[in-house]
């Protein structure tokens, strides 16, 4: 989720089958864990939390803790709560662009600009996905998401040598997936963010 918390602030997530109970008997908690580490962004940092096991409890409760917020707020601008598949993770060639959604309009030897965000969008592929896995799991999920639903893709941060940056946003042209080998699958997908 996008927010305006520090490094310093924390997050705590219980879950349980009823909303009493998520703090009376949880049957999942997070415990205290850092808002998120690094640097801040202009735009809203980025926390990711991923959890080990896959949860069916149908009640969750956030904690936010941001004593003395400078803003006087906490903002929090999207929740993603949902299935992950796992893979490989998006290979090392990914395009990064820049997309201005500025208006410019230019009269009599002068330009009138409309600011709006520079939106950042991403091509890339997700290679050797086992047969298996892409025709259980990437097949029905992408003919579910279209270009009408957003989709995360979280970083492995345990590894170096893979991608470390999240990507969340909306599918923007036809997802493309093909055979490279006899048991294996490629993705290429192109991403803009929200």
């Amino acid at each position: 989720m996008k927010h305006n918390l520090r490094a310093t602030d924390t997050v705590r997530i219980r879950a349980a089958s009823s909303a009493a109970n998520t703090t009376a008997s949880p049957t999942y908690d997070s415990g205290t864990i850092a808002a998120f580490t690094g640097g801040g962004n202009s735009a809203g940092s980025l926390t990711l939390l991923t959890i080990s096991a896959p949860r069916t409890e149908t009640f969750i409760r956030i904690d936010i803790t941001s004593t003395g917020n400078g803003a006087g707020y906490v903002e929090a601008a999207r929740l993603v709560v949902g299935k992950r598949i796992e893979e490989d993770g998006i290979d090392l060639n990914a395009e990064h662009t820049f997309e201005d959604a500025s208006q410019t309009t230019s009269y009599r030897g002068y330009d009138a600009v409309d600011p709006f965000d520079t939106k950042t969008s991403w091509k890339f592929t997700i290679g050797y996905i086992k047969e298996v896995s892409y025709w259980l799991n990437w097949f029905p999920f992408l003919r579910d998401v279209g270009n009408k639903k957003a989709v995360l893709f979280v970083p492995d941060n345990a590894s170096a040598y893979l991608q470390s940056e999240a990507v969340f946003g909306r599918i923007m042209s036809a997802a493309k997936g093909s055979p490279v080998s006899s048991d294996f699958y490629k993705l290429e997908l192109y991403v803009r963010e929200i």
